[in-house]
């Protein structure tokens, strides 16, 4: 028994140095065990009953170490890099507001548009002057003695002209055609669809009752001297005027009735000439068919300068009017200048030229227009047939080379 009481003796002796470990543990059991009920809310504030004691005074103190955010100036200079960043997108959006200098600049396209009309002329060609006339006359400006014709659509009724060799007047037959050769410019007037036939009114003017229509036409005769003309009368049924006393030197072409070529001088190769070619229409156009002649132009001349080149009328029919200097190979010592008349007539390529000595051609130009211009392709003279009482036409000479001498 005393053994056993000495054993548990000893076993007191060791349960103190037990206990003062069991004290830490046991303190948070033991208020867990007295209330069982109350559990949950119990170890909810233990959690902050830790940082309450002694020992959790020390981790605040290592949260202030970060608190020390003195480390987070490296986040701060992440912070001022992104904003310059946005700040550099922002400009280049603002790049875009350089799109009103743009627009501006669109202004300057728009200029460029009023280049558009030239472009749209060609193709859309300006109607002939003709095309609107019931009447017409042709040439309009002429050389003293000249003949004009006159022209009038079919189906009108009861014409009446006056002027010129008309005088006060005179009705038209059924014929679409008429001539003069005013020595002066003469103003014509011509009226119809009359319901009654024209009168003489007082100061020698006529008045036509119930006249539908009426127009006035201009043959303006050139002043100066100017050598007496004529007109040829080609094979097919074509006239053109040419100074008289000039021959015809026609050319030997294939086909001559549809083609031709001929030149009116006072010998060959002369330096003052009219020249007519005829040719089925190859070319779309006047103007091309004047780049075809100027391709050709080299063969006959030199040193071709000075090309004057411009968009004209023959009748109702587009035409292309050329000027230029050179030398004829056959007379190269005489500088020589030349008026181009060319136009498509019925499918027919028609070039009309006339040339004279570069000293004289200031001088002689406008009697070269009215010669080209009085070219007709169906014509309504006839040399048969006098277009004037007072002078009567004649057919032209022959070629010299055709005529027989008398032995």
């Amino acid at each position: 028994m005393p053994a056993l009481q000495l054993l548990a003796a000893l076993a007191v002796l060791s349960q103190p140095p037990a206990p003062p470990a069991q004290p830490s543990p046991a303190p948070p059991l033991s208020p867990a065990a007295p209330t069982p009920g109350k559990p949950v809310p119990v170890p909810d504030k233990p959690a902050p009953v830790q940082p309450a004691p002694g020992p959790t005074p020390a981790p605040p103190a290592k949260p202030a170490a970060p608190v020390a955010p003195t480390p987070a100036p490296p986040v701060g200079p992440p912070q001022p890099v992104p904003p310059p960043a946005p700040v550099v997108t922002k400009p280049a959006p603002v790049t875009p507001p350089a799109a009103p200098p743009s627009t501006p600049v669109a202004p300057s396209p728009t200029p460029a548009k009023p280049a558009a009309p030239p472009e749209k002329k060609p193709p859309a060609a300006a109607p002939s002057p003709a095309a609107s006339l019931a009447v017409t006359i042709q040439p309009s400006t002429i050389v003293p003695g000249q003949p004009v014709l006159f022209h009038w659509k079919t189906g009108l009724a009861g014409l009446w002209i006056s002027g010129g060799r008309f005088g006060r007047g005179q009705v038209l037959g059924s014929g679409e055609w008429a001539t003069d050769r005013p020595k002066k410019t003469t103003v014509y007037r011509v009226t119809w669809g009359a319901a009654q036939a024209p009168r003489h009114g007082p100061h020698g003017a006529h008045t036509a009752a119930g006249a539908a229509h009426s127009q006035t036409l201009t043959a303006e005769v050139l002043a100066g001297k100017y050598p007496e003309v004529a007109t040829y009368f080609g094979k097919s049924g074509w006239t053109i005027d040419y100074p008289k006393g000039w021959l015809p030197f026609p050319e030997d072409l294939p086909d001559p009735a549809h083609n031709a070529l001929i030149y009116l001088q006072t010998e060959a190769d002369s330096p003052d000439r009219v020249a007519v070619s005829l040719a089925p229409a190859t070319a779309a156009t006047s103007a091309d068919l004047m780049h075809q002649v100027m391709v050709d132009a080299p063969t006959h001349y030199d040193v071709i300068k000075d090309v004057e080149q411009k968009r004209t009328w023959q009748g109702s029919n587009e035409a292309t009017y050329l000027t230029f200097q050179g030398l004829d190979r056959s007379n190269p010592e005489i500088p020589i200048k030349s008026v181009v008349l060319n136009w498509i007539e019925d499918k027919v390529a028609i070039v009309v030229s006339a040339r004279t000595r570069l000293s004289r051609f200031d001088e002689d130009v406008p009697m070269l227009r009215s010669l080209v211009r009085s070219f007709q392709l169906r014509s309504h003279l006839d040399p048969r047939i006098v277009p004037h009482p007072a002078e009567p036409a004649k057919p032209p000479a022959a070629h010299p080379a055709k005529v027989r001498r008398k032995s």
